[in-house]
């Protein structure tokens, strides 16, 4: 399962800003609500989008959910706070699950594979209708070549730097859609001169040989998990409502020899990449994003517990 972070933060790592969806107060994510929503989903074979949670147990799941805190990593599945906070909701409802990915207007086949109308995003998961709402970020909704939320529409090829954030056009056939990076979060400058959009300021730094996908970084400062990009790069563990804990990884080098890496996470009692999770009758006990939990999944709907993956519940 370890393949599953290194998907999604590969997926994570680019795109335009997205957020919200369904009724309620936008963001953050919680712990709590992240463990129900993955249970639900993975229950109901149904994917939070791209990163595809569904093939994680709850432990796996928890862990990259809490990362679309950042409002334009959770653009790319199409699902904030407000979809989370609705699916932690609906348990073992799969009808109401479906609900929750459609903007609360119940489960729907899919008649709109694609398109917008204002700042609503329209799609089809596993057969059935979606809906997600770009404005929540600031975004547009952009149905030219793709269809997704970002800063806006282009048709033509550019490249800049405004302030410092960089800003370039990604084109394809029948029109394209702007995508922003802010350097300042990199600690970085602007550049449209050089292969990256921002050039580090940071002291070089070379970081032991592990698997970066899993978004480990080489140290700690506070709770700010600094990264080593060729030059030390941080990144605040706090915009995902998480705290920055130096952990244990090993290198491809030697799979026997744990390295100290820093990961953004809720905690450090347990291994969310690891850890085993039990069953107690119904009762799942497991890793949530570093912290120990339990959780009843018959007070959910659900019929039993299941230990596969790092931890389920089952109908």
């Amino acid at each position: 399962m370890r393949a599953l972070i290194l998907l999604s933060t590969v997926l994570i790592g680019c795109g335009s800003k997205g957020s919200g969806g369904v009724g309620g107060a936008a963001g953050p994510i919680t712990l709590d609500n992240a463990a129900r929503a993955c249970l639900s989903t993975r229950a109901c074979g149904i994917s939070f989008g791209s990163f595809l949670h569904y093939l994680a147990g709850v432990r796996e799941c928890t862990f990259a959910l809490l990362l679309e805190n950042r409002p334009q990593w959770g653009a790319a599945d199409r699902v904030g706070a407000r979809e989370v906070d609705c699916l932690a909701r609906a348990g073992s409802d799969c009808d109401a699950v479906k609900s929750c990915f459609n903007g609360g207007r119940g489960a729907q086949p899919c008649t709109i594979p694609g398109g917008c109308e204002g700042t609503t995003i329209f799609g089809c998961k596993d057969g059935f209708q979606t809906r997600f709402n770009c404005a929540d970020a600031g975004d547009v909704c952009v149905y030219n070549s793709v269809n997704l939320c970002a800063p806006g529409a282009c048709t033509e090829s550019f490249r800049r730097c405004d302030g410092n954030v960089h800003r370039t056009c990604n084109l394809g056939l029948g029109g394209g859609y702007i995508v922003e990076v802010d350097c300042t979060e990199q600690s970085g400058t602007c550049s449209t001169t050089e292969p990256r959009e921002c050039v580090r300021n940071g002291p070089a730094c070379t970081r032991p040989n592990i698997d970066v996908l899993h978004f480990d970084g080489i140290r700690c400062d506070g709770d700010t998990l600094v990264d080593c990009v060729g030059q030390e790069s941080p990144r605040d563990c706090a915009q995902f409502g998480l705290r920055c804990f130096s952990v244990s990884d090993v290198t491809r080098d030697d799979p026997q020899q744990p390295v100290a890496v820093a990961r953004c996470q809720a905690g450090n009692e347990c291994d969310p990449i690891t850890a085993p999770a039990s069953c107690n009758g119904t009762v799942l006990t497991f890793c949530n994003n570093g912290l120990n939990r339990t959780i009843d999944c018959a007070a959910l709907g659900f019929a039993g517990c299941k230990v596969d993956d790092g931890g389920q519940c089952t109908k």
